[in-house]
């Protein structure tokens, strides 16, 4: 059963900016991604071995890649973290991680 949904007109697995939280579980941020030295195939075609891709978005150093389950996400983290891509060596981090990460820190110090 697939499920759609449409608030800007076009379907939700085009987009990696989805904050449902069953689309950050399935959701790979990727860092230190050489883009000036590739393109979005070829993204895809890094990450495709792990399981069906929803989405990916690329930006200067960074991407995201979408996957249709969390297990499958999980699994190209666990395959690819740490791995030289194009003499650049890959930081993948769940998105969700990321996002959690990033609020925590943002956190003001404890008042005396």
């Amino acid at each position: 059963m697939s499920r759609r949904r449409s608030r800007s007109g076009s379907p939700s697995h085009h987009t990696t900016n989805s904050n449902d939280p069953r689309d950050l579980e399935r959701r790979i941020f990727v860092g230190n991604l050489p883009t000036t030295l590739m393109d979005r195939k070829d993204l895809e075609d890094l990450f495709t071995p792990y399981g069906k891709i929803n989405a990916l978005s690329m930006f200067r150093g960074y991407g995201f890649v979408q996957f249709e389950r969390a297990e499958e996400a999980e699994a190209a983290k666990a395959g690819q973290n740490g791995r030289i891509y194009r003499g650049y060596k890959l930081d993948i981090n769940m998105a969700a991680e990321r996002r959690q990460n990033k609020a925590q820190s943002r956190q003001s110090p404890p008042r005396r």
